[in-house]
């Protein structure tokens, strides 16, 4: 009978040692869920600092290599509103002729002045040459009108 109860204790402490050795591996496992976590959280925060300090200095070597920005001319016009002034209060010009320009997309000051540049009315049907000299003689005049008055209204000393 001893020998019976020597293989239950014997087998009593083997279940106790491995209960305590997967209890150890469980709480083992636990901690190196725990540190991979920890891991992928500093390393995607690496990552992201990383990215940053890259992105950073690729502005900084364009910036380096382009050398200073000279000011826009065409930001530094002296009026600024020409570009939406509708062509029928620039241009004498008839109704018929307005519904020509209208029917090519031409509406603005810029649109004409875009149109002039490119292929002078070429897409507009029924205008002619001579029309179209005329209307630039006007759209100039118009500018240097605008242009004048406009820097006249800059050159008034302020009361301030």
């Amino acid at each position: 009978m001893e020998a019976v109860e020597e293989e239950q204790t014997a087998e009593q402490v083997l279940s106790e040692a491995e209960k305590l050795h997967y209890e150890q591996i469980r709480q083992v496992n636990l901690a190196v869920n725990d540190a991979l976590r920890e891991h992928d959280i500093a390393k995607s925060k690496a990552k992201a600092a990383k990215d940053h300090l890259e992105s950073l200095q690729y502005e900084l070597t364009a910036l380096i290599s382009e050398g200073p920005k000279l000011p826009d001319p065409q930001k530094t016009l002296p009026f600024d509103e020409w570009q939406s002034v509708p062509i029928e209060n620039v241009l004498k010009i008839t109704d018929k002729q307005l519904e020509k320009l209208h029917e090519a997309g031409i509406r603005t000051v810029i649109e004409f002045e875009t149109e002039r540049a490119g292929n002078r009315f070429s897409a507009v049907k029924g205008i002619g040459e001579k029309t179209v000299d005329a209307w630039e003689d006007q759209m100039v005049e118009w500018l240097a009108v605008n242009a004048r008055e406009q820097e006249a209204a800059e050159d008034v000393p302020s009361n301030d």
